[in-house]
């Protein structure tokens, strides 16, 4: 099977909302691999911790776009239990360097979430149980909200250090506060939801209890 069919298979495992991957055009390529440079300097110099914790966790990062036809599902990102430590990003998308520094946080945490799932699962809630998503207009099951709202908080914490640490211009400073807003909100609503209607098991309870403790601060 050609390897663009595979990630494909692995990455697209919802049937209410298929969608397909293609190969970016070689510019659009280009351009998105010199933002992913841009944003891991970038944590280099401002959080070197989540730098190197990124260059661990990822091994692999897969540029794709979708297709032009209307009412195609757009994606920004996608991960996949199945392709543990790889991590697929829509090159059309992410159009800053802090864009590209939010969304390898945000995928990043989902791979770091199924490694620390390979023994057992965050929630006992039914798969079959639907939520509203902070992340997505599509109703999700409860451990999709789980997974939005730890990667919400974990995007919040990554720009944030980026913020505190001196190294952003003024420009890059204001779409950071946009940014932080944003997630606050998100995370408010997502917890909101995991906080009525979540059956944590205790590894599930220690990684959020861990993301509401950072988003409390």
């Amino acid at each position: 099977m050609p390897r663009p069919d595979r990630y494909g298979r692995l990455v697209d495992t919802d049937p209410g909302m298929p969608f397909r991957l293609l190969p970016p055009p070689a510019p659009l390529a280009s351009a998105c691999r010199d933002r992913i440079a841009a944003a891991l300097a970038l944590l280099d110099a401002g959080y070197p911790v989540l730098a190197a914790e990124l260059r661990v966790i990822l091994r692999e990062i897969v540029l794709a776009v979708g297709p032009d036809e209307r009412g195609a599902v757009v994606f920004d990102g996608a991960s996949s239990f199945m392709l543990w430590g790889a991590i697929i990003l829509n090159a059309r998308t992410h159009k800053t360097v802090l864009d590209m520094v939010q969304a390898l946080a945000h995928e990043s945490g989902h791979n770091l979430l199924f490694g620390l799932c390979a023994d057992g699962p965050l929630i006992e809630n039914d798969e079959a149980e639907r939520y509203a998503s902070p992340l997505r207009l599509d109703p999700r099951p409860m451990d999709g909200i789980v997974h939005a709202t730890y990667v919400t908080a974990r995007m919040h914490q990554a720009v944030d250090h980026l913020l505190e640490s001196g190294v952003l211009n003024a420009e890059q400073e204001a779409e950071v506060r946009a940014s932080l807003a944003g997630h606050r909100r998100a995370f408010a609503d997502g917890i909101a939801t995991i906080d009525r209607h979540a059956r944590f098991t205790p590894l599930g309870a220690a990684v959020m209890a861990g993301a509401r403790d950072y988003m409390a601060l």
